[in-house]
C-alpha cells in the first residue's frame, strides 16, 4: 500500500471477478471484505433482512459492523484500489498487505497481521477437526 492508501489488486483476481471496481467493508477479523458489485447486491438485501430480525440495538450493531462502511471504489488503470481511511485504520492496514479469495469474495489483510491470525488457526485447527466428521485429504483427484 503507498502512502495515499493505494493498494494493488492483483491482476489474477481483476480477471477472476472481471470487474472495474470492489464494494469493500469491514470484515470480521479485522480485516476488510471485497465483493464484486453484483455479488454485493446480491448480498445486501439478505444482511439487511438478517439485521430486522435482531433486536434494535443488536440490529444496529450489525448494520454498523458490515453495512454502513461498505462503500464502491472503482479500480484505476493501473489495477490498484484507494481504501478509505476509516477502513484502514480498522483493518490496521500498513504497506505489507495480502489478497485471499475466499469464494465470491476477497480479503484484504495487514500481512502481519495475518501471520499473527494465520499463527491463531494453526493452533486451533486440531481441535477443530476433532468436532467434526473424518476427512480424508489423500482423496483429491489430479
Amino acid at each position: 500500500m503507498d502512502d495515499k492508501g493505494r493498494v494493488s489488486v492483483p491482476a489474477w483476481l481483476r480477471e477472476e471477478f472481471g470487474t472495474t471496481s470492489l464494494v469493500v467493508t469491514k470484515g470480521i477479523e479485522a480485516s476488510l471484505w471485497l465483493y464484486p458489485p453484483e455479488g454485493w447486491k446480491k448480498l445486501e438485501p439478505g444482511l439487511r433482512s438478517r439485521a430486522k430480525t435482531l433486536p434494535t440495538k443488536e440490529a444496529n450493531k450489525f448494520q454498523h459492523k458490515f453495512l454502513l462502511p461498505a462503500r464502491e471504489i472503482e479500480i484505476d488503470k493501473t489495477g490498484r484500489i484507494a481504501l478509505p481511511q476509516p477502513l484502514r485504520d480498522y483493518a490496521g492496514l500498513s504497506r505489507e498487505c495480502i489478497f485471499l479469495k475466499n469464494g465470491n469474495m476477497i480479503e484484504l489483510w495487514d500481512t502481519a497481521r495475518y501471520d499473527i491470525y494465520q499463527s491463531q488457526i494453526d493452533a486451533d485447527v486440531p481441535g477443530i477437526l476433532d468436532n467434526m466428521d473424518p476427512i480424508d485429504f489423500t482423496i483429491a483427484e489430479i
